[in-house]
């Protein structure tokens, strides 16, 4: 796996990002992302963008998707920002896969999303806003089952604003 294509298992899901992924049901995919991403926004998607790598580009890509509906197609849990929303199968990402590893092996995640600043900065070329932080080490068990990870060079907030709902990823041979 490249590091390069994690940004296709990457979405923009309104003001933050969502992870892409494929459950054992090849009908549907899904794209789970932080819950305010979706309640900051009266419970509607405003954007929900992907980008595919084509000829050394990246080519923007709209995620079709229904209205929202809980249950339905979206799946907000019901006490932590988390949510998931149900789209049409997007095919070619099935190389992502669950990593339950995580007490002992802490190092060399990727935290990938798209953060505010890069918005800002580039506010008409969406496939700018990414930003990948390569070796993020995840730290101790904290209140409520969360988990603390460290990102290199001291990322400031700015930095990692909007990277709301996107993965926190690690690359294993042909899977992320």
């Amino acid at each position: 796996m490249n590091i390069d294509i994690v940004k296709e298992y990457i979405a923009i899901v309104n003001g933050g990002s969502g992870c892409i992924f494929q459950p054992m049901n090849n009908t549907y995919s899904y794209v789970l992302t932080a819950k305010h991403n979706i309640t900051n926004y009266n419970n509607k998607i405003t954007q929900l963008i992907r980008f595919k790598l084509n000829n050394n580009n990246w080519d923007e890509i709209d995620i079709p998707f229904s209205n929202l509906v809980e249950n339905e197609n979206y799946f907000p849990h019901h006490n932590r920002d988390i949510a998931i929303i149900k789209v049409c199968k997007i095919n070619g990402l099935e190389n992502i896969i669950r990593f339950d590893n995580i007490k002992n092996e802490r190092t060399g995640f990727l935290l990938v999303g798209y953060p505010e600043t890069r918005r800002k900065a580039n506010p008409n070329v969406k496939a700018k806003w990414y930003r990948c932080d390569e070796n993020v080490n995840i730290l101790d068990l904290k209140d409520c089952q969360l988990k603390e990870g460290q990102v290199p060079n001291n990322a400031g907030f700015e930095e990692i604003l909007g990277h709301s709902g996107g993965g926190i990823l690690k690359i294993s041979d042909d899977y992320i």
